[in-house]
């Protein structure tokens, strides 16, 4: 168990390659979720993110953090400022993704933004983008949520009382199901762009639940990123 964590390097492997290694020590840290070989073709690349021997702490071929002690590779760990305590640095591996999708398309000057969803995903992806443009909004169904994105002054709706009349620009999905991605594709606009903000597959796993309709993104031109 365990992919988030904040912790404090005890010790180093010798021998230590960098001084900018020792350095870490007693240090407070954060870590990357992605283990990567550093010897792939794609790490070669600068994908390491993409590794083909790609390890995940807590998820995939690797154990979690939730232990005393743990050992992760220095290349994945970063300083923690002393000005961040510990309940907000562990945060970090989700505004890190946050923030990535914040860059993933342009979006100062387009015209309309909308991040589906009230999860931790939805929650920081909506800071990170309101802080690029004014028009970015939340569409949830968790009422408990909107009052986050009201004291952050981001405008919120409840899903159920929108139209989809395929008008925005941009669509951030963070519902990771099957119902999140056919709404994000009947509300972007023809050309538009959706961003799948969760790492769950928006396919769904109930046969009983109703697919996506995948032929609008050839339809209306739509692009669809990671």
């Amino acid at each position: 168990l365990g992919h988030e964590l904040v912790g404090v390097v005890e010790s180093l492997a010798e021998p230590v390659a960098h001084a900018r290694d020792k350095a870490l020590l007693g240090k407070r840290v954060v870590a990357a979720i992605e283990i990567a070989c550093g010897k792939c073709d794609l790490c070669k690349r600068g994908l390491a993110n993409h590794c083909r021997e790609l390890a995940m702490l807590g998820l995939s071929a690797r154990s979690g953090c939730l232990a005393e002690r743990v050992a992760i590779p220095v290349r994945s760990l970063t300083p923690v400022p002393a000005s961040v305590d510990d309940d907000n640095a562990v945060f970090a591996l989700a505004c890190g993704a946050a923030l990535h999708a914040a860059q993933m398309v342009r979006l100062e000057g387009r015209g309309f933004i909308t991040v589906l969803g009230d999860s931790l995903a939805a929650l920081l992806a909506a800071q990170a983008m309101a802080r690029l443009n004014a028009t970015v909004r939340l569409i949830g169904e968790n009422p408990d949520r909107f009052g986050l994105a009201e004291r952050w002054g981001i405008k919120h709706r409840h899903a159920d009382d929108i139209g989809r009349r395929q008008d925005q620009d941009v669509v951030v999905d963070c519902t990771g199901s099957a119902h999140g991605l056919d709404l994000a594709l009947r509300l972007v606009r023809p050309r538009g762009t959706v961003i799948l903000g969760a790492s769950a597959v928006a396919v769904p796993h109930d046969p009983s639940s109703t697919p996506p309709d995948l032929s609008l993104i050839a339809r209306h031109e739509i692009a669809v990123l990671g």
